[in-house]
């Protein structure tokens, strides 16, 4: 996911006319944001939501947390999550956390999307999408539903991977997303 964040980073500042040496650090994954004043003020409105942003779903509860933890299946292992996963309902919608706009929608495996929006210098992923609503470049509004999460035909499970980041450094979801 870092190199798909610092892909992204690098986009946007090439877009942005951005300096070389951020462009050029973006292969690294201390890749950062070129912002502009727009995108700064962005980035403090979104800083100053912190522990009030809504959920990227209407409805669900959170099925695997941010960070190390015991694997779900194998009790003797453990698994580092760089974010949350919440499990829904049967035709729920993805939906922005923030105003923002979307930096990328990616093709994952299974034919599965993934919704990139940058907010200033934050970025937040939504992954496993059957569909999406959005484009690149598009302007989204904080609850404005991106995409339709996919639901797997074999266990029945509505699943969101959610991801939030600072440049490429991922933060917990848990401390932004209102009591989650």
């Amino acid at each position: 996911m870092c190199f798909a964040l610092a892909a992204a980073i690098a986009a946007s500042n090439r877009k942005a006319g951005g300096s070389t040496e951020a462009v050029a650090a973006s292969s690294t994954s201390k890749a950062t944001f070129t912002l502009t004043a727009e995108a700064k003020e962005l980035a403090s409105k979104f800083t100053s939501n912190k522990g009030s942003l809504p959920w990227p779903v209407e409805k669900g509860y959170v099925s695997t947390y941010y960070g190390k933890q015991p694997h779900p299946i194998v009790t003797t292992a453990t698994i580092e999550s760089n974010g949350v996963r919440i499990t829904t309902e049967e035709g729920s919608k993805a939906r922005a956390v923030f105003n923002g706009t979307v930096l990328s929608v990616q093709i994952l495996s299974g034919n599965k999307k993934a919704v990139l929006i940058q907010h200033g210098n934050y970025i937040t992923v939504y992954k496993n999408l059957e569909n999406v609503t959005v484009s690149t470049g598009d302007k989204v509004v904080t609850k404005q539903e991106i995409g339709t999460i996919f639901t797997d035909r074999v266990t029945g499970k509505t699943i969101i991977g959610f991801v939030l980041s600072k440049n490429t450094t991922t933060e917990d979801p848990s401390l932004w997303i209102y009591k989650m």
